[in-house]
């Protein structure tokens, strides 16, 4: 990578945690080339390839003969590893679960009618190592939990599934790290994570899909009570 690839990266990383913190809000206006090259130390192309960037993203509005502005929130690519790696992606966590109510139990009952042995043993292994870990770790907890919606997604065999799947994974797994906070979070996901692999097993799509909407009712609820706080009056 060069060094200008390098420095435009840095003005960047600092745009988008500026505007993940709410700094910079859509429609504040950028400050000029010249302004940006002395607050950063930069050329002015290297300046010019980091607004391109910020703009490919969704996070600016460049339109010539105008100055440049912080893109309408309804266009900032939030899922963005650049945009994630800089904020928490907590302010997304409850469009995420919309997205998932929507997707994952028509993707589980697709899977259902795939589904190879293979890919059942897969499962099973991801969730036996799921009741193994219990509540030892948040973070493993999370990236097993990916794993294992993302087994269910390759097992569908459509590759567009499977990476939409992975597009959100990342805001997912904070999203399950979060949510760890809620008592009983975790033990309630494997429960219902043994319900979906027992109609998996069955190739039961109608049993699959029911699992994982309650599922993703669980996860739901407990997003609320991580908003609200009301876990915390319960202890």
């Amino acid at each position: 990578m060069s060094t200008r690839r390098r420095r435009s990266d840095v003005i960047v990383s600092d745009f988008l945690s500026q505007i993940g913190q709410g700094l910079l809000e859509e429609g504040h206006a950028v400050p000029p080339e010249s302004a940006l090259c002395a607050t950063y130390g930069v050329s002015r192309s290297v300046v010019r390839e980091a607004m391109r960037a910020l703009s490919a993203k969704g996070f600016l509005s460049i339109s010539q003969g105008s100055a440049t502005q912080i893109a309408p929130k309804n266009r900032w690519h939030v899922l963005d590893p650049d945009f994630l790696e800089v904020n928490g992606g907590e302010e997304f966590f409850t469009q995420l679960q919309e997205a998932r109510d929507l997707f994952e139990p028509r993707v589980v009952s697709i899977a259902a009618d795939r589904v190879s042995d293979t890919e059942i043993e897969e499962l099973r292994k991801i969730h036996e190592e799921l009741m193994a870990q219990g509540t030892v770790s948040d973070e493993i907890h999370a990236d097993l939990d990916v794993q294992f919606h993302r087994a269910i997604a390759a097992a569908t065999n459509n590759a567009v599934l499977l990476s939409l799947h992975d597009s959100i994974s990342s805001l997912g797994r904070r999203q399950r790290q979060a949510a760890t906070a809620v008592p009983g979070a975790i033990e309630r996901a494997i429960f219902w994570h043994g319900q979906i692999l027992k109609a998996l097993e069955d190739r039961d799509g109608p049993a699959a899909e029911a699992a994982m909407g309650l599922h993703m009712r669980q996860v739901r609820d407990e997003l609320k009570d991580l908003t609200t706080g009301h876990y915390l009056e319960e202890k």
